[in-house]
């Protein structure tokens, strides 16, 4: 399984429980759908391009693996997947843009990085964790464990209960 696949899975797990029946559009990283009406009228994109501000003024600019909803609507998910990592350079980069992203949005932007632990390869859970100090929430999930629904009960209910709107 790659990372692809993992987002690929995460995406089809997110239209289940937020996404707008027959929205679905494209595939692999060009997947997209509209969300229900309860989460505001945003969407869910995969591998969609953010922009935030440094401390000196530029601009730089933030892939995220899966994205929901609108900047300018007030509330948006940056979802990170990591699958198999064994380098912590790729979490300490992750976790610099998210410092930054969350500097220029604030509590608008929900940051979640989602890690699938391959059994005795990579680096541990705890130590993600720890790097990943800046994410609102870290998931680890072992890879044996990615077809287990309550794995992913916690991760949409967050998710839910940050887009749901409120009356």
């Amino acid at each position: 399984m790659k990372e692809e696949d993992v987002r690929d899975k995460v995406m089809r797990i997110l239209f289940d429980n937020f996404g707008e029946r027959n929205t679905w559009e494209g595939e692999g990283k060009f997947t997209r759908f509209k969300l229900r009406s309860e989460f505001g009228a945003s969407e869910c994109k995969a591998e969609h391009a953010i922009n935030y501000k440094l401390p000196n003024g530029s601009t730089l600019s933030h892939e995220s693996d899966i994205f929901i909803g609108e900047e300018s609507l007030g509330k948006c998910v940056s979802l990170e997947i990591k699958h198999e990592s064994a380098v912590t350079d790729q979490f300490k980069a992750r976790c610099y843009d998210i410092i930054h992203m969350r500097n220029t949005y604030g509590k608008s932007l929900l940051t979640i990085m989602l890690f699938v632990k391959v059994p005795s390869k990579g680096i541990s859970i705890e130590n993600a964790r720890e790097i990943c100090y800046a994410f609102d929430h870290l998931f680890g999930i072992p890879l044996t464990s990615l077809d287990n629904q309550k794995e992913w009960s916690k991760l949409t209910s967050i998710i839910g209960g940050f887009l749901r709107l409120r009356d």
